[in-house]
């Protein structure tokens, strides 16, 4: 051993605390102070000043020199002779050291060396002699200690937690008594167990720390000083703004999802920004409880036609709002401060007929902070803050089915739609014909020849021939009858159930205009838009005809006929077979006779005689269940705003000719529905995607910071981002002789050569983007032109119409 490692071990032994030694070669463990001096042997006074060391070059008590053991220590007085003793309770042989003892080291045990080693119970000692127990008396008690000597403190101290450590972790004897654990405790150490076991380990986790949103100024100065990207300044940002350019178009889409509906004139949306300003996100995807959204848009319409119809000089958004050269209205100067005008909203505050939903008709989520006192509990359910499902009561959604009519199909029975349906479009364009009013396409199969002869090699004597034209509904209706060839074609129903709803507009009101009772009178009224039965041929009660009529009883049992009956008769229905007992009389005159094997009980009762013929919900109940979805569904989830087909159903029905509709809507109309033939007949499959949050990733980041702004605001700076990308990538390819204005146009400022041309051409994907900025550009500066108050609320909503349906016109996209 090296005197460097004997110079270790003497300092470590000096840290040992008072009464504990350690064997040869261990160490003490860490942060152990020098133990004091052991007190001297009684009768001894203490040494002299110099005498308290052994001589020079002798070892201290109980020390031996490098590589030699310590013999073992001596037995208790009253046991000289026995060479192995049994040790007292609580230091059973091969356990654990007592409280305070440092464990020996492994290996000691083995040797019997060391302190507090005792060898193996057995019944012959080491020399062979027969092995004598202690006296009864002294079984169970330890043996006195040394005159001096006392036991350490058992409980571990903060200066001895190590120690302690060691003393936990040391391998405990089978010969020691354990406790018997309790059934909770195996029962939760079984499923910790478990839980470790079957547990699903995320890797790659990072969970970032939660962002606290921004004031809307901090982005606005941010835009502000990055306005003029050309300068040398912002020459390390520049890559940044270019490379930011691939998500424009996604920005772009989520701008628009989130866009202002008619009857919001003020919509404030989160917003995720880079902290160059580069570009900003809106990271949210609007969600809307289907009913309630159809019904806002049905109110939305109902409100813009009578304005058309009412205002004598309606005047239109002019396209482009702002000039070409005009820049991005500041928000904060401009439009910050100015009130916004009155939104596209129906008056629904003084109307009794929808005072369940005239609170939060049109808030932004409606009913999605209903407190748990809310009395709309009763009707409405919401599953939480994620606004996903929904349940509404047959109250609410009646009001709300009244006012979503407009919009929706009136056509409800399936029979309408006989010869203007998918399977019969299919069919019309495999034989290559065109139903009255439908699309036409070009020819499936283009081998077919017209057949003008009566007779030739490929038509048989008995072969059918008809001279007269088929008619195009013939073909379609029965392609396998009235074509020579038919291939591909569909073959569709005949005709459907039908419907015997005629609907609920004829229910009568009292005067006061309160229903009696709280009961529509559904089924009471007649309504006038079906044909009455009339009586035909001798009428009264006496009247007795020669033939029993089975359609004709009525009459001559004197039950009044369908259409007659109402609450003024005087006619009860509840005693009508009482009225007329001769007809359950033996006289050879009556038509009824007692059947005396058919006894019924004097118990029976008829199924649901105790519940009313209608109640107050009676009548909605009826008009819901046969309303096209969603109104014909009580429950459901959220949809996004882009996924519900508001008027989607119009194009597909028959264009009424009583209504005269321009020409250009014909064919608009017309050219939707083959899209949606052609969509039908070749639908996309599913492909699984992969969903990846993209603004959750960005989010995480340190480049991207939220904040809240209005929708107007968000808009504007889009569109000045997208105007700084495209302007720095222009001037990356040097080409100063092209400017981009801020109607987002590509014009030269010279007659180029056609070397500058060939150098100018980009391609398709930045032409794509510079269309759609303008597009989305027209739109942002439609919203700005109302929030200045330059036009109303429904001029804008026509305006927003005009764009959206002429982009061809407004833009190249096209092209």
């Amino acid at each position: 051993m090296s005197q460097q490692q004997q110079d270790n071990n003497e300092q470590q032994r000096r840290r040992l605390p008072p009464g504990m030694t350690l064997p040869p070669g261990m160490g003490a463990p860490p942060g152990m102070g020098p133990p004091p001096p052991p007190p001297p042997p009684p009768g001894m006074m203490n040494a002299p000043p110099g005498m308290g060391g052994p001589p020079p070059g002798m070892m201290p008590p109980g020390m031996m020199p490098p590589g030699m053991n310590a013999p073992p220590p001596p037995p208790p007085p009253g046991m000289m002779n026995a060479q192995h003793y049994a040790p007292p309770p609580g230091m059973m042989m091969g356990g654990p050291p007592p409280p305070g003892l440092l464990p020996p080291p492994p290996g000691m045990q083995q040797q019997g060396q060391g302190v507090g080693y005792y060898p193996p119970n057995t019944n012959t000692t080491s020399a062979g002699h027969e092995y004598v127990p202690p006296p009864p008396d002294q079984m169970h008690q330890p043996p006195p200690l040394p005159p001096g000597i006392h036991l350490p403190n058992t409980m571990p101290t903060p200066t001895n937690l190590q120690q302690a450590q060691i003393f936990a972790t040391a391998p405990q004897s089978q010969s020691q008594h354990t406790i018997p654990l309790s059934l909770e405790e195996k029962s939760k150490r079984w499923a910790k167990l478990q839980k470790k076991r079957y547990s699903h380990k995320r890797l790659n986790t990072f969970s970032a720390p939660q962002k606290e949103q921004l004031p809307p100024d901090f982005l606005r100065k941010l835009l502000a000083d990055h306005g003029d990207m050309s300068s040398k300044r912002y020459q390390s940002e520049k890559r940044i703004y270019i490379g930011a350019l691939k998500y424009v178009p996604h920005a772009l889409y989520k701008l628009l999802e989130n866009i202002p509906m008619p009857w919001e004139n003020y919509k404030e949306v989160p917003v995720l920004f880079h902290v160059t300003g580069a570009i900003s996100f809106i990271p949210t995807t609007p969600k809307v409880i289907e009913p309630i959204y159809q019904a806002q848009w049905g109110t939305a319409w109902l409100l813009m036609r009578r304005e058309k119809r009412d205002r004598r000089h309606f005047k239109r958004l002019r396209f482009p709002p702002f000039d070409d050269e005009e820049p991005p209205l500041d928000y904060a100067d401009h439009v910050l401060n100015v009130e916004p005008g009155e939104a596209v909203r129906l008056e629904l505050e003084d109307d009794p007929q929808y005072a369940l939903i005239q609170d939060w008709f049109y808030d932004s989520n409606p009913l999605a902070d209903l407190s748990k006192s809310d009395p709309l509990r009763e009707h409405v359910y919401i599953n939480g803050p994620s606004y996903k499902e929904w349940r509404l009561s047959t109250s609410i959604m009646a009001q709300l089915y009244g006012l979503a009519e407009p919009l929706l199909n009136p056509h409800g029975d399936g029979n309408h739609r006989y010869l203007f349906d998918k399977d019969f479009f299919f069919t019309a364009k495999a034989l290559n014909v065109a139903i009255p009013g439908g699309p036409k396409f070009e020819p499936l199969f283009r081998d077919v020849v017209e057949e003008d002869e009566d007779w030739n090699d490929f038509n048989d004597i008995t072969k059918l021939i008809i001279r007269k034209p088929i008619r195009t509904e013939y073909r379609i209706a029965f392609p396998h009858v009235y074509n020579s060839r038919p291939r591909k074609v569909k073959l569709a129903p005949y005709h459907y159930v039908a419907s015997n709803y005629v609907g609920d507009a004829d229910e009568e009101e009292d005067d006061d205009g309160e229903e009696e009772n709280g009961m529509v009178w559904c089924f009471a009224a007649y309504p006038t838009v079906l044909n009455p039965i009339v009586r035909v041929g001798g009428s009264g009660k006496n009247y007795v005809p020669t033939v029993v009529d089975e359609f004709d009883q009525e009459d001559f049992y004197g039950i009044p006929l369908v259409g007659e009956s109402s609450r003024e008769d005087e006619y009860d229905v509840d005693n009508v077979w009482d009225q007329y007992q001769y007809q359950y009389s033996n006289d050879d005159d009556s038509l009824w006779e007692e059947d005396d094997q058919v006894v019924a009980e004097s118990t029976l009762q008829p199924l649901l005689q105790d519940a009313p013929l209608a109640t107050s919900l009676t009548s909605s109940g009826i008009a819901l269940y046969h309303a096209p979805p969603p109104f014909s569904c009580r429950s459901g989830r959220t949809r996004r705003t882009i996924d519900v087909p508001v008027i989607g159903h119009w194009p597909r029905n028959r264009v009424n000719n009583n209504k005269d509709y321009p020409t250009k809507v014909r064919v608009s109309y017309q050219k939707l529905l083959k899209a949606w033939v052609v969509n039908q007949l070749h639908p996309k499959p599913a492909t699984k995607k992969t969903k990846r949050a993209l603004f959750k990733s960005l989010k995480n980041t340190k480049f991207f910071q939220c904040t809240e702004l209005d929708w107007v605001e968000v808009g504007l700076q889009v569109c000045r981002q997208g105007h700084n990308m495209l302007n720095l990538l222009i001037q990356r390819k040097q080409l100063n002789y092209l400017h981009l204005d801020y109607n987002f146009n590509l014009k030269p400022t010279k007659t180029l050569t056609t070397k500058e041309r060939k150098k100018s051409r980009f391609g398709n994907a930045f032409h794509l983007v510079r269309e759609i900025l303008r597009l989305v550009k027209l739109i942002v500066d439609a919203h700005v032109q109302f929030r200045l108050g330059n036009v109303d609320a429904y001029q804008l909503a026509d305006g927003l119409q005009y764009t959206f349906n002429h982009v061809g016109q407004l833009t190249g996209m096209y092209r």
